[in-house]
């Protein structure tokens, strides 16, 4: 994961108030943050969020299917330093 300044540290400590006032909606709102694309590719556009790489992406291409919703092997993958998952993620996030 990214460097934890203070504003992140803030951003994340106010998600967590907020979720917290509703049972289940932390796990919910997880859950919908794994089904959104990591880039969209469209006729004659591209976006992602950091860096277009074709090899970051292509590596993701091996780990999730199209349409498909990230598994939480690959979250955790993406979240440690030094696994093949992290650099791709680094790159496209």
């Amino acid at each position: 994961m990214r460097r934890h300044s203070d504003k992140n540290r803030k951003q994340h400590e106010d998600f967590i108030d907020q979720v917290q006032v509703q049972l289940g909606l932390y796990a919910r709102s997880i859950e919908w943050f794994k089904i959104f694309p990591l880039w969209l590719e469209l006729d004659g556009f591209r976006v992602v969020h950091a860096y277009w790489s074709d090899d970051a992406i292509s590596k993701v291409k091996q780990w999730m299917a199209p349409g498909t919703s990230m598994s939480a092997d690959f979250v955790v993958k993406a979240n440690q330093k030094g696994t093949d998952e992290y650099d791709a993620i680094e790159m496209l996030w």
